[in-house]
């Protein structure tokens, strides 16, 4: 039973109380109902004082009570796309470290600036704050003073959820170009001819694309390696469903997987745990791997079968007898020529029996998902446009890709209840048929 001051109860009366009242004022007025539809808008007319209010009680209420069932973790991508500004403000000055994290009253704003190390205008960083705190990015405990909320304590006590977000906002920053990419690269099928290029400017005379223009820093590289490990700790995103959604206990002791573009080797780690007679290569560009210091020790301290190994996955395959490949959050990275590539480049290796994994996102028909679950996944679709002229492909597309290839499609699976495929999407595709466990459905 709800508590009889049930915030989220009480809300839910908000709603309804207004819904009736805005329902009620349109067929007292024989009103058409609101839809988007209609060429004009009753909404976009003047209406009564208290018809207004109640439009924004309601919006209020609704606002309100779908942050408060976002959860933490998901509602600081949810507000970073939308108050960017805020959030570049307050990573690049570091804001949240400057910030108490357990005293409740905070810091003054002028205290606050005095800890900055530039001579910062306090009411123009104040005016930026302000417009995080309303998005519950931080709080006012009383004015002139600012505290953090749940959210924004997470970017102090979560290291690596700090290094998404510095991640982050160069990833969603790179949507704002899409309109000049598809003015000046068309066909928009290039890496390195994208919103991303555009958004971080010529390198040395020539535009690059994203994960180049990562690369070139050390830090950088570091900072989206690690930003990366902290998506996957998301529940959307669990390394479990992999390590459950494939019968990987099939395969002979000894067996070799190799995970493509791997990272630092955060699902190798996890497969390898419950696994430990497989054998686990992580294949990456230089520069990645050499961050992978954490995953390193995890892998020494626990004595994982885990290695890893510079590889360029654009050129042939050089190992041999590989029993099943990897390819998690890579085809969305790239346009499709690209992806015939890739997945080209793993013949050398392959044999008789050996299965290629593509762990990504699936984009479904246009409103066959709850709007609230489809937005995410388009915002996700256009983040990755923006940034690789890529993204999550439908099934169909990812069928044409393998066949393409000379692959047997072997179908497209989804663990039950796993909010990688219902809500993020998950995509596992196969060279030959998979033996699944029982249960897992068809998308």
């Amino acid at each position: 039973m709800a508590s009889a001051h049930s915030r989220l109860v009480e809300l839910s009366t908000i709603v309804s109380k207004n819904s009736a009242i805005l329902d009620q004022y349109l067929s007292d007025n024989n009103i058409p109902q609101p839809n988007f539809d209609e060429h004009d808008s009753i909404w976009d007319k003047e209406s009564p004082p208290d018809i207004q209010k109640a439009r924004i009680a309601l919006q209020d209420a609704s606002t309100e009570l779908i942050d408060l069932t976002t959860g933490s973790r998901k509602y600081l991508s949810k507000a970073l796309n939308q108050d960017f500004t805020s959030f570049d403000t307050l990573y690049r000055l570091d804001i949240p470290h400057k910030i108490p994290v357990d005293d409740p009253e905070g810091i003054t704003y002028t205290d606050l600036c005095k800890k900055l190390d530039i001579d910062v205008n306090a009411y123009a960083l104040t005016r930026i704050l302000k417009a995080a705190i309303v998005h519950h990015i931080f709080k006012e405990p009383s004015p002139g003073r600012i505290a953090h909320s749940a959210v924004s304590r997470l970017l102090v006590t979560d290291d690596l959820l700090f290094d998404w977000l510095g991640a982050a906002i160069e990833v969603v920053g790179s949507r704002a170009f899409l309109g000049r990419a598809i003015t000046q690269f068309p066909a928009m099928d290039e890496a390195n001819r994208s919103a991303a290029s555009l958004n971080f400017g010529k390198q040395d005379g020539e535009y690059v694309s994203f994960y180049e223009y990562v690369a070139r820093d050390p830090e950088r590289a570091k900072r989206f390696g690690r930003g990366m490990s902290s998506f996957h700790t998301g529940e959307g995103y669990a390394t479990r469903h992999l390590v459950e959604g494939f019968d990987w206990g099939s395969l002979a002791p000894g067996s070799l997987v190799v995970d493509v573009g791997g990272s630092h080797g955060d699902i190798d780690v996890a497969i390898a745990r419950s696994f430990p007679g497989l054998k686990f290569v992580v294949q990456d560009l230089e520069g990645t791997i050499a961050t992978a210091e954490e995953t390193r020790k995890i892998i020494k301290d626990e004595g994982l079968n885990v290695e890893f190994a510079v590889h360029d996955f654009m050129t042939p395959q050089t190992l041999k007898g590989v029993k099943v490949f990897i390819l998690r959050w890579i085809l969305h990275n790239w346009p499709d020529k690209y992806c015939e590539k890739i997945l080209s480049a793993l013949i050398p290796a392959r044999e008789p029996g050996s299965r290629v994994l593509v762990v990504d996102a699936v984009m479904p028909e246009l409103g066959t998902l709850p709007n609230v679950t489809e937005r995410d996944l388009r915002t996700m679709d256009l983040t990755m446009l923006g940034c690789f002229n890529a993204g999550d492909r439908e099934v169909g597309r990812y069928r044409d890709l393998m066949e393409g290839v000379g692959l047997k499609f072997g179908g497209c699976v989804r663990p039950e209840g796993s909010r990688l495929s219902v809500i993020e999407g998950m995509c596992v595709v196969v060279s030959f048929p998979v033996p699944f466990p029982p249960g897992y459905p068809l998308i």
